[in-house]
This record gives C-alpha cells, structure tokens and sequence, in this order.
C-alpha cells in the first residue's frame, strides 16, 4: 500500500502517488500529486523550495506555509508558494465529488530507503475559496475547520512533470 489519506472523520486509500523535486531556474521545486479511492485526491504542485540544494538533503525538512504565502517558523526548506499555481485544481483537495481549498499545510519527509521517503501530510481544509480572506486578521480554525492529513510512502525523483505535460 502506498498510503492513506484522512478527512475529518473518513480514510482513503491513496492508489497513485508521484514526488517530483526539479531543480528549475536554479531553484528546487516541488510536485507532489495524490490519488485515492475512491476518485479525487489532492497536489502541492509547482512550488519553490529555495532552501533545498540536493534532492539527497530532503531527508528531515518540512514544509508548513498558509495558502497567502506566510511561511511558518519551522519550514525549513524557505517554501515559496506565492508563484505557485495555487488557486489551480492541483493544488486543491477533492474528495468525495467536493472541492477543498488549503488554509494551511505542513508536509514532513523522511527517507526511508533508497530514494523512498516516508510523507506526513497535515492540513487545514475549508469548502469555501480562501482567496479573498484576510489572514492578518482571520482565525485558521474557523476559515479552515476540516483536518486532513496523509501518510505516505513514496519514491522521489528530479523528473520536471512540466516537460511531460509539454510533451504530450
């Protein structure tokens, strides 16, 4: 099994996971793209990670931003989601025939063999478009009332999913 995804009170099991870290422009980037069952799932798609040099240094690093872009103390990877694509469709959870958006999101990674990582995602979920919400101002817990979170186990790798999308 590669995994499992939890929403509130419900499991999933995950049926494709992909892990991609690109160095693009110099900058380490990542694209990681979950699939359950039933269908939906959820991404973290096309995001700096300027803090990492190496795919080999992820072991041990975290990242925990909120959806403004706001990077928490304890990311240690200077995650950069503001030039990210994240209002797109990859960057939002489906599940069960609904859309959640992503108030705030903290992903772990150990390596666990070879080029396997062990994934801890935690997240703060809200049915409703978070764009417009002032977070200087604003509580997580009430814009964002759904937990969710994931456990992976995944091999990761610098393939860019950008030229493959090009591609096709």
């Amino acid at each position: 099994m590669i995994g499992f995804v939890r929403v509130g009170e419900r499991n999933y099991e995950v049926v494709q996971a992909e892990l991609h870290v690109p160095l693009l422009d110099e900058t380490r980037h990542i694209f990681l793209c979950v699939n359950i069952q039933p269908p939906g799932g959820f991404a973290f798609w096309y995001v700096q990670l300027p803090g990492l040099g190496r795919l080999e240094e992820l072991s041990g690093q975290r990242i925990h931003v909120r959806c403004d872009g706001f990077s928490y103390q304890d990311d240690t990877l200077a995650t950069d989601c503001t030039g990210a694509e994240s209002w797109t469709d990859l960057n939002y959870w489906q599940i069960d025939g609904r859309a959640y958006s992503w108030g705030e999101m903290r992903i772990d990674f150990q390596r666990v063999d070879g080029g396997r990582y062990r994934i801890l995602v935690t997240a703060r979920l809200s049915e409703n478009d978070l764009r417009n919400v002032d977070w200087e101002n604003a509580s997580l817990l009430q814009h964002c009332p759904v937990e969710a979170s994931a456990e992976l186990s995944i091999v990761a790798d610098e393939r860019n999913p950008l030229e493959a999308e090009a591609e096709q």
